[in-house]
């Protein structure tokens, strides 16, 4: 009888009792082979790294993972913005992202309440944790003054490491925090900047969201202390 020797780029994904084939199985043994290659070509051809993210376009969460890549150049990546911890978990079970990312404490506003929720909901392994120093501030439409602003709006971590700042300088003002993706005030920088909401509103967050969106700073550094900072985790699909 003839047998087939396998090549051993095969056999990486092959038992040992297959290592030698009847020749009858030439024709299925070669198929394979060529599915083995096919995947090895696939595998070094994946150079973007798919991170998904809590928050949107200039968030403190984008400038978490950029400051994260910024240590591997080489790596190509692409994020996603999925605005809250419950779509980030959610993606990574559905596959639809590598890597996910978003806070779950800071210094001055303790544990994130969405992503402790969140984390309660589905499984997956944590594969690096780190923090960044994180400075919020206060943004309006370019023809406002402070005297037309009657809601700031933010997430509610920002306003619990600002409380003390907003009682002392804003305490007229009224805190508004959004349900679901709207929780994300990269959303409502947004809508201010595309002329969606008056003037009577302002953005707390990061001062990103001031360029992107075409908003000028009324005040900065509203944090109550300046060593604040806000740990992140990177997590990926728990391995059966």
């Amino acid at each position: 009888m003839k047998y087939l020797l396998v090549p051993m780029a095969a056999c990486i994904l092959l038992p040992a009792a297959f290592l030698f084939m009847p020749f009858s199985s030439m024709t299925k043994m070669t198929e394979l082979e060529a599915q083995v290659n096919e995947l090895e070509e696939k595998l070094k051809s994946k150079s973007i790294l798919v991170i998904g993210v809590q928050g949107g376009k200039g968030s403190f969460n984008e400038l978490a993972a950029q400051t994260q890549m910024s240590e591997k150049p080489q790596q190509n990546f692409e994020l996603k913005y999925l605005h809250t911890t419950e779509n980030v978990l959610s993606a990574l079970d559905k596959n639809e992202i590598e890597i996910g990312q978003f806070a779950v404490r800071n210094t001055l506003g303790g544990e994130v309440a969405e992503s402790a929720e969140a984390m309660k909901r589905h499984k997956f392994e944590v594969i690096r944790e780190f923090k960044i120093k994180v400075a919020h501030n206060l943004m309006i439409l370019p023809s406002a003054t402070a005297s037309d602003i009657k809601i700031i709006v933010a997430h509610p971590q920002a306003f619990k490491q600002c409380q003390n700042n907003l009682a002392k300088k804003y305490p007229n003002l009224k805190q508004f925090s959004g349900d679901g993706d709207l929780i994300d005030p990269s959303t409502w920088a947004e809508r201010l900047g595309r002329g969606k909401l008056d003037k009577t509103y302002a953005i707390l967050g990061n001062r990103a969201l001031a360029k992107l969106n075409g908003l000028k700073m009324l005040e900065e550094n509203l944090q109550d202390s300046n060593e604040n900072y806000t740990t992140f985790l990177w997590v990926q699909k728990q391995l059966k």
